[in-house]
Formats: structure tokens, C-alpha cells, sequence
């Protein structure tokens, strides 16, 4: 049963890479105007009701659960439970649960969807804190990769709790007003900063992707 490892580790992937497709294909046919993350949210990426978004939602949600049940392979590999492992998945599902609030709650939505994203933040970093106290345990076994996985988890950690004080959140809603021959308009500061956040926390999330199936591919076949 150690091939789990394996299979939480490509369909993870393969979620991912569907996700960014099928939603740059989704939003190039609601216009010609170019995807820019440093200003558009992951909702506009799978915005609207065609085939493309909804591929790309679901594509979105398996990236988070293969994520979230990745310590299920140590269960497999290991042949038993073990509580920090189930704990960390438990932290990861609720972490599942915010990130598909940025995706289905609209950011016209203001307060819910701003919830939304601190949840984000928020249990990134407890999945990454603990994380590292999962791998830590092993240090006895192997003292090399527990110190230094485990570093990485709660460096990760704090990554995310920055995301989460930045104090340019407080007034990320504020537009810029552009002067042109027709009169004036407003248009989204760059980088808009609740929108780069997400795709900072989603990157954030994709290394944490990484450094689990790094730890648990080692500890499952040392």
C-alpha cells in the first residue's frame, strides 16, 4: 500500500494543472481581456456556468482534498494509525473548506468573501505549523529530515501568517481613479492586493503540497 503515496502525490498534480488550464480557458471565453494574478481573483479564473469552470472548480477542490489526505498515506504505508497524522488531516479538510469559500463566494460579496480568505490564510499556516510537528516526531528515527522538513513546514507556517497581517489588506478595496480623454474611471490598483494574496496563499499551498509529499514519500519508504 505505499504506492498511496504516490497516487495522493500525481493527483494532486493533475488537479492542479486542470485547474489552471481548463480556468485560463474558461476566462479566455468570457473575453479577450488578458488573466493577470496580480490583480484578477482565483473566482474570476472559474467565473460563470459553462463546462470549462465547473471542471475547473472541481479540479480545484481535488488539488485541496489530495492535499488533505495525503497523511492518509502514512496510515497505508505504515499499516496503523497514528493521531498526529489523522490530526493533520482533520486541520487540511477545514483548510479544503476555506479555500472553496475564495472560489464560490463572489468577491462583490465583500465581508464573506474577505472571511473567506483570512480562513485561508489562516489554516494554511495551521496545516503547514502542524505539519512540521508531525514530521517532527520523527527526529529520533531520522534526525536530519525531521529537523529540516520541519523548519521548512513552520518557516512555510509563517509565510502564511504574513499574508494574513499585511496591513495593505486593511485597504484593498481602494481603486485608482485614471484621467483619460473621455472623462475619468476607476480601475484596480496592481497589485490588487486581496487578489494577489489568494494566488500568494495558493502558491504557499502548492510548496506545502510539495514539502508533505517529499516528508511522507521518505518516511513511507526509509
Amino acid at each position: 500500500m505505499k504506492s498511496a503515496v504516490f497516487f495522493f502525490i500525481i493527483a494532486g498534480m493533475l488537479a492542479l494543472l486542470f485547474f489552471i488550464f481548463l480556468g485560463r480557458a474558461n476566462y479566455r471565453k468570457e473575453g479577450d481581456k488578458r488573466y493577470d494574478i496580480l490583480v484578477d481573483f482565483p473566482f474570476d479564473l472559474a467565473f460563470g456556468k459553462t463546462l470549462f469552470s465547473v471542471l475547473s472548480r472541481i479540479a480545484y477542490l481535488l488539488f485541496f482534498l489530495s492535499l488533505a489526505l495525503i497523511p492518509l498515506s502514512y496510515v497505508f504505508a505504515r499499516g496503523g494509525l497514528n493521531s498526529m497524522a489523522i490530526f493533520l488531516m482533520a486541520v487540511s479538510l477545514f483548510d479544503m473548506g476555506a479555500a472553496s469559500g475564495i472560489l464560490f463566494v463572489p468577491p462583490s460579496k465583500t465581508k464573506p468573501h474577505v472571511f473567506s480568505s483570512l480562513a485561508f490564510f489562516f489554516f494554511g499556516g495551521l496545516c503547514s505549523f502542524f505539519s512540521g510537528l508531525f514530521v517532527f516526531q520523527f527526529k529520533d528515527d531520522y534526525p536530519l529530515l525531521a529537523w529540516v522538513m520541519s523548519v521548512l513546514f513552520w518557516v512555510l507556517a509563517l509565510a502564511f501568517i504574513l499574508l494574513m497581517v499585511n496591513p495593505k489588506l486593511a485597504n484593498w478595496a481602494k481603486m485608482n481613479v485614471v484621467e483619460s480623454p473621455y472623462g475619468s474611471y476607476l480601475e484596480k490598483p496592481r497589485p490588487f492586493w486581496l487578489a494577489f494574496s489568494q494566488w500568494l496563499c495558493l502558491l504557499l499551498h502548492i510548496v506545502l503540497f510539495v514539502l508533505l509529499c517529499i516528508s511522507f514519500t521518505l518516511i513511507a519508504f526509509l
